[in-house]
């Protein structure tokens, strides 16, 4: 008998333990982090570029090349970290009399912080990825960006501007994370240009 009702007390239990709704708390669905990665575009070059015309093969060249920066900061809390994929470019449009467009191509080659180890990159929180390249201003119709631009004469060279540009940029650094699109920086350049003996 009181082993009967041991099993009984022990069944009516397990039937209000079974009953009693459970505390059921919904995680909300895991999404992944959006706009983690901020870029922008500067230069650190002089405001006037120098080259000289050959009259021997008729052709420009350009002594002093421009040099512009693309930085990618991760401005996400935890350490973003994956499989490399390095490619971009930097596009570049004039204004004015001969209006032309630029693009600068960026890749490993011009990634100058932090490293591609083993095939993979990273970056920490609040740091930076860091491209730095040279660009010859030669457009896409193969035309350097002052010619057919008014210009001036002194001291024996020509000197064309101030031209203005407008650049902006797109770039991927992991395999799994979509181009990020970014700029705009305006700035203006004056070409100063001599003839070779």
């Amino acid at each position: 008998m009181r082993t009967t009702a041991i099993c009984y007390a022990l069944s009516l239990a397990a039937l209000m333990i079974f009953a009693t709704p459970g505390c059921k708390e919904e995680f909300p669905p895991y999404e992944e982090p959006q706009d983690v990665l901020q870029g922008e575009i500067s230069k650190s070059s002089p405001d006037t570029l120098e080259g000289y015309w050959d009259p021997l093969v008729q052709q420009y060249f350009i002594n002093t090349p421009a040099i512009l920066h693309a930085t990618i900061r991760n401005v996400y809390d935890n350490l973003l970290q994956g499989e490399a994929h390095v490619e971009g470019q930097i596009v570049i449009q004039s204004f004015g009399a001969a209006p032309r467009t630029f693009l600068v191509p960026l890749s490993t080659g011009d990634l100058r912080k932090p490293p591609v180890f083993q095939g993979n990159i990273a970056l920490p929180p609040d740091s930076a990825a860091e491209f730095s390249v040279l660009w010859l201003p030669i457009s896409t119709d193969g035309h350097y960006a002052f010619v057919g631009y008014p210009h001036y004469v002194q001291g024996g060279a020509e000197y064309y501007g101030p031209i203005g540009f407008l650049a902006s940029a797109e770039v991927q650094l992991f395999q799994r994370v979509q181009p990020i699109r970014f700029g705009q920086l305006q700035f203006q350049l004056v070409f100063k240009v001599t003839t070779s003996r």
